[in-house]
């Protein structure tokens, strides 16, 4: 029985360049676990992408709570498609990005059902002493044989987007 199903599918206007044979790339799949920790992520695969000539995926999972409606989640589809969109088009300027949302009951049984064993892999986290949400998330998904990368996202209260804008400063906020 599967857990999730698609809620829209939107190919952001990334690609500037396309490559002739799609059907035998290799494909990253990034596993949204927060802002910051998800462009850590998509910057680690853009440079996979480059490398590798593959294609991201990048895979957002709404989990639904039971007294929820699955037509009527808690936040708004739309709202997160334009952020992962904008994630995309900052990280991943010149490879092609599918961004593929789902809503599902259960996290990492929904994975299992979407995720292919040939694909890398990817998501962003903070490394600490004990294993974190993501990092349970990504051993998890590795004792069951999938090609797994954690991408440290470093710095607590850094702001997510100062990298991909090109400078460290802290964007709207004052540091005391």
């Amino acid at each position: 029985m599967k857990h999730t199903r698609p809620v829209c599918i939107e190919n952001p206007p990334v690609t500037t360049e396309a490559s002739g044979d799609d059907s035998r790339k290799l494909e990253i799949k990034v596993v949204y676990t927060g802002t910051a920790a998800t462009v850590s992520a998509l910057k680690r695969a853009h440079q996979c992408a480059q490398a590798l000539g593959a294609h991201i995926d990048l895979l957002y999972w709404q989990v639904v709570p039971r007294f929820f409606d699955f037509n009527a989640p808690p936040v708004s589809i739309h709202f997160m498609q334009r952020q992962l969109c904008s994630m995309a088009q900052a990280c991943c300027p010149d490879v092609t990005v599918e961004v593929r949302m789902f809503l599902c009951r259960h996290l990492e049984e929904s994975l299992a059902d979407i995720l292919s064993r040939e694909s890398l892999v990817i998501l962003g986290g903070k490394k600490k002493w004990w294993h974190s949400r993501e990092e349970k998330l990504a051993n998890a998904l590795a004792s069951r044989g999938y090609m797994v990368l954690f991408v440290d996202s470093g710095i607590p209260n850094q702001s997510p987007w100062a990298d991909v804008n090109g400078n460290g400063a802290r964007q709207g906020r004052h540091v005391y």
